[in-house]
């Protein structure tokens, strides 16, 4: 057989003859499918590799999650996903990954990865959320090049990245707290010897400020941490109206509050804590108004105000004005409220009211308060049997309080219209992720709260996240309500 022979299958295909038209098309054809792959090869690798610098960017991988429709009158609530700790929510998507090198956009409908966001050997130290532009900001702890980042959440996109800071904070990062002005949209990064003021658009530093070996920033470590995209009920730290607002610990002084300008970290006002509770009754069981702390911290009173908690239990305020300093009002709540010291995160504010547990009758009650009015708003009683296991949550004009029995089963969830305390919901729960009772639960007063492990983290567009009371480890349950 001849070489002819053996390769005369290929020399028939190859011989067949192929019209100029056809040619061309075949030609088209090869050229468009190379060009398609090469087009996905280019736009995989921009995808991938144009974020990468530290880290790396997988996604958006699928339309935007539009926000959970919520009923006037749940019934029910559907656990939609148990996700990681430590995270919050926006839009359909829950954020998750703080204390971890690793954070999720997860479609909080499908529990599916919306993106994902890797930077080996870093860790995502603390974050808030610009919910208005859709930005998340970031602060990474990484040995030798501390940075902070922010991404557009929709876009799954890095919009900048600044590493000058690692030159102002130790190494390795020191807990910082992150809040973003809603007006000038500067960053401003709360850490232990510098707060810096990051531009909003660039992340280029446009201020900075030392403390004093005398004066600090108030416990910011633990607390001023923004776990739920809002600010913390109680923080050391708030973004309000042009203007970041810091307690500070000075020595062996009570504190005082200091107000500087978002735009260029210039000091606008101060005042102690002494000052800010002067002519309020002095509590049964201190001695002077010196005995005042601010250790019932920040609170963001409905936009305009700020809360300044004036003892351990936080119940009693100065509410003062953000731009000025002004002590607007002062609310004395008498020892109503079941605030115990190291309980002052009971106690929630949101458009204009104060919202926790007190008494009446010797029975524990939900009680709604108007600080700056100084009136009583409304009282409502536990359901027959159960106990509040964490404390009230406002979310869009509803208090959500979480309840269950003392063995702990029959978990629910209580759901009161803010501004007539209104019972608009009995929300039958599955046990919170998580959740584990203590081994030898102690035997408390009748008018003391039983907090146990589970609890609301927090209630952001209807969506309830539930789970351990550890603020970065474990699990926690995504609940739609229905």
């Amino acid at each position: 057989m001849s070489d002819v022979e053996k390769s005369s299958p290929v020399e028939v295909l190859t011989a067949e003859p192929v019209s100029a038209p056809r040619r061309r098309e075949t030609v088209l054809m090869i050229i468009g499918a190379v060009a398609v792959v090469v087009a996905l090869g280019v736009a995989l690798a921009g995808f991938v590799l144009s974020r990468h610098g530290d880290g790396r960017m997988l996604g958006p991988s699928e339309a935007f999650p539009s926000a959970i429709a919520v009923p006037a009158r749940p019934h029910a609530a559907r656990r939609a996903a148990t996700v990681p700790a430590g995270g919050l929510v926006y839009g359909g998507l829950y954020l998750a990954g703080l204390g971890t090198g690793e954070v999720r956009a997860i479609d909080i409908r499908t529990g599916r990865s919306y993106w994902r966001y890797d930077r080996p050997g870093s860790v995502a130290e603390s974050w808030t959320l610009d919910r208005v532009a859709g930005r998340l900001v970031m602060a990474w702890s990484k040995k030798g090049s501390n940075q902070v980042e922010m991404i557009d959440v929709r876009a799954g996109r890095i919009v900048w990245r600044q590493r000058s800071v690692a030159k102002l904070i130790k190494s390795p990062l020191d807990p910082v707290g992150l809040f973003v002005d809603p007006v000038t949209k500067v960053s401003a990064v709360v850490g232990p010897w510098w707060t810096v003021g990051l531009d909003g658009d660039t992340g280029r530093v446009r201020w900075k400020r030392r403390w004093t070996s005398d004066c600090k920033p108030f416990n910011f470590g633990s607390h001023g941490v923004t776990f739920d995209g809002k600010a913390p009920a109680y923080a050391y730290a708030q973004a309000m109206v042009g203007v970041f607002v810091v307690e500070e610990a000075c020595g062996s002084d009570v504190g005082e509050v200091v107000g500087f300008d978002a735009r260029t970290g210039a000091d606008r006002w101060k005042i102690s804590v002494a000052e800010a509770a002067r002519g309020m009754p002095s509590p049964p069981d201190v001695a002077s108004d010196s005995d005042f702390t601010a250790l019932g911290g920040l609170s963001d009173l409905d936009g305009r105000l700020l809360a300044l908690g004036l003892r351990l239990t936080g119940a009693d305020v100065a509410l003062i004005d953000p731009t000025s300093g002004r002590v607007v009002a002062r609310w004395y709540t008498a020892g109503g409220y079941l605030n115990t010291p190291g309980k002052w995160s009971e106690l929630t504010y949101g458009t204009g009211m104060q919202v926790g547990l007190c008494t009446t009758g010797g029975k524990q009650v939900l009680c709604a308060d108007d600080p700056k009015k100084g009136k009583r708003l409304w009282r409502r009683p536990m359901p027959r049997g159960l106990e509040p296991h964490a404390p009230a949550v406002i979310d869009r004009g509803r208090v959500y309080l979480l309840t269950a029995r003392h063995d702990n089963s029959d978990w629910q969830l209580i759901v009161t219209d803010l501004r007539t305390g209104k019972s608009l919901a009995h929300i039958p729960l599955p046990k919170p992720a998580g959740y584990r009772p203590p081994p030898n639960p102690p035997i408390l007063p009748d008018d003391v709260p039983r907090w146990a492990d589970g609890i609301i983290r927090t209630v952001t567009n209807g969506v309830i996240v539930t789970g351990d009371s550890e603020s970065r480890s474990g699990t926690v349950d995504l609940l739609i309500q229905q």
